[in-house]
């Protein structure tokens, strides 16, 4: 199962930078958040109707069930659930890292806002989809797309929840657009499905509609589940077919032995999703030496070939691009594929560097940005290279500081412990170098490269 992990993450996080992939995501993302599965939410209904529910039932026949007896009225059902959900649930880990990722959309079948609480907690804009006529509204650009196929708590009326047997049977007569953008989607972009397990029903339509396109898909499609205990060769033996299955249909389902392994799994694929990323910030009035040397360096094309994010800030951030624009003209490398560019809408007000009441915007603007790079160079700056600094590791990015002294921003961050273990991690040795001053632009190179996606444009 290894090499399939492995496969796994390279493969969907390259997608991913391409612009190729998109996250489908069940409850079981939602219960380290403390909101109920659909078995614990079923059962008081069971009992209403003199049965017993388990793992083994058929879901949502028994919420039919329950519609039936309430003579087709689907208020009950629908009041029940809220009651169930409303508790005070905040994003956890699976939400915070794919609001990390490099993914512009997000299907889920759940029907919380714990995804769109992590987006915005990121300072990331999202356009909710929730019904029919969300579908056709344009989103724009850097707004990153939260789907939600089976309705979204307020929001969706009664009839327009996914949950009983007639919902899932006339869905792609009831939601003709979001049926409609799925096939696209499951055409165009690789999947990759977590929170789901064997059996589970919230993802009937997406596996009738995979099974429909299979060979006409132009992109693998993936998930991630526990296994069972082998000890249990019935659950073991019964999970392995549904794998088997899931394969035929053309997604690939690879079993890990816990949770933990699938967090460090979507933590891996958080970062790796940028690609080989790297954004500048530093002060916007000072230089450094060694940034011109480091840009002529990253342009050399015998090397990995990096990407620079050019977010169009003055002072050192500029040495570095225009070093780096320049070695590549001259040695006939294409800047378009090297090159990204970010508007900058506070260049022009020098209040967003030294402004506190600014900040809050600043990263606003800032985090589209920072959320395609996978490192970041920090040089010694002021307040809004610290604010970006600080964003960079609210969104999961790799920092290297890059410090000229020991009295400025740069040095300070080397007593940031996660920093320092990234540090740790990429390349021995630069943490003492740069607590000695001693770093040469070949020791950032090579700390930059050591943890790079090794892709090509």
């Amino acid at each position: 199962m290894l090499a399939d992990l492995e496969d796994l993450i390279d493969n969907f996080s390259r997608a991913a930078f391409q612009g190729n992939a998109v996250w489908f995501v069940g409850a079981g993302t939602s219960r380290p958040s403390n909101l109920l599965g659909w078995v614990d939410l079923l059962k008081p209904l069971g009992k209403q109707l003199g049965i017993s529910v388990t793992a083994d039932d058929d879901l949502p026949a028994v919420a039919q069930y329950f519609v039936n007896k309430m003579s087709g009225n689907r208020g009950p059902l629908i009041q029940h659930l809220r009651r169930s959900l409303d508790v005070v649930a905040r994003p956890n880990f699976y939400h915070h890292q794919m609001a990390r990722s490099n993914v512009g959309t997000i299907w889920t079948t759940n029907y919380d806002h714990l995804i769109e609480s992590a987006l915005s907690q990121a300072s990331l804009r999202c356009r909710v989809r929730a019904r029919e006529s969300d579908m056709v509204e344009l989103a724009e650009p850097g707004t990153i797309e939260v789907i939600k196929a089976h309705g979204s708590f307020g929001v969706s009326n009664p009839q327009e929840f996914v949950i009983a047997s007639e919902d899932f049977e006339d869905y792609a007569t009831l939601r003709p657009a979001t049926a409609a953008r799925l096939r696209s989607n499951l055409l165009s972009k690789s999947f990759l499905f977590i929170g789901y397990s064997y059996g589970d029903p919230n993802i009937r339509t997406v596996l009738l509609e995979a099974r429909r396109l299979a060979e006409r898909a132009s992109h693998p499609h993936y998930m991630l589940a526990v296994g069972h205990d082998p000890a249990d060769a019935e659950k073991s033996r019964r999970q392995e077919l549904w794998r088997t299955d899931l394969a035929r249909i053309g997604i690939r389902c690879t079993l890990l032995p816990n949770y933990d392994a699938i967090e460090r799994a979507v933590e891996r694929i958080a970062r790796r999703s940028r690609g080989p990323t790297i954004y500048v910030t530093g002060s916007h009035s000072g230089s450094d030496p060694i940034a011109s040397d480091i840009g002529t360096l990253l342009a050399d094309p015998k090397r990995l070939r990096t990407i620079l994010l050019d977010g169009q800030s003055a002072g050192i951030s500029r040495e570095l691009l225009s070093a780096f624009q320049t070695a590549c003209v001259d040695q006939r490398v294409d800047l378009n594929q090297r090159l990204r560019f970010f508007p900058n809408p506070y260049s022009s007000n020098p209040k967003f560097s030294s402004d506190p009441r600014l900040l809050p915007l600043l990263k606003e603007w800032r985090s589209s940005l920072l959320r395609h790079a996978h490192s970041i160079l920090a040089f010694d700056g002021g307040m809004g290279t610290q604010a970006e600094v600080e964003l960079a590791k609210e969104l999961g990015c790799c920092i290297i500081p890059v410090p000229s002294s020991k009295t400025g921003s740069a040095f300070a961050l080397l007593e940031d412990p996660q920093i320092k273990a990234d540090l740790d991690k990429r390349a021995r040795g630069y943490f003492d170098k740069a607590k000695g001053i001693k770093l040469t632009a070949a020791d950032v190179v090579e700390c930059l490269l050591s943890d790079m996606p090794p892709w090509p444009y």
